[in-house]
């Protein structure tokens, strides 16, 4: 059966309007979940964790957890092995990465913080008192925005961190 509009354009002979294309999924970027499967850190884990005598698995697509406690992993025996440079600069593609996602992950809190217009003084504090900024984002976007906005600072600085 065909919506109202399609019904008078059928009628009265004006042409059907034409179906709106459907709109691709918004990439997630470096907040996606697998978006740390492309880049120089796990490249140069593999690498590193191709070179021991016995290899964790990684798999073509883990898991963020997965993938730092397979880093920890690697590093220690890189060290055990007594190649601390190649841990260093494992460590250190591994922190860029994350302080990159966390950066991102900031950005969207203060983004979706002014769009409901939340007090910034919560803002402030979440950043502040050291919250996890990724946790932070999937509880503001788990929340609706009626409860969010209804909420006074305190209170919805608690359920950011909580």
């Amino acid at each position: 059966m065909s919506d109202l509009k399609s019904q008078l354009a059928a009628r009265f002979g004006a042409p059907s309007p034409e179906p709106e294309p459907p709109t691709p999924a918004a990439d997630p970027g470096i907040l996606g979940e697998f978006a740390h499967v492309d880049t120089p850190w796990l490249v140069a884990l593999r690498k590193a964790a191709r070179s021991l005598p016995s290899p964790p698995e990684i798999g073509p697509r883990p898991k963020l957890a997965h993938a730092m406690q397979v880093t920890g992993q690697v590093m220690r025996e890189l060290k055990a092995a007594e190649r601390k440079g190649q841990s260093k600069e494992l460590a250190g593609l591994r922190d860029d990465w994350l302080a990159r996602r966390d950066k991102a992950a900031w950005a969207a809190v203060k983004l979706i913080f002014a769009e409901y217009e939340l007090p910034d003084r919560a803002y402030r504090a979440l950043k502040q008192e050291g919250a996890e900024p990724f946790k932070a984002l999937e509880r503001l976007r788990a929340t609706p925005r009626d409860e969010l906005s209804a909420m006074g600072a305190t209170r919805l600085k608690a359920l950011l961190t909580g």
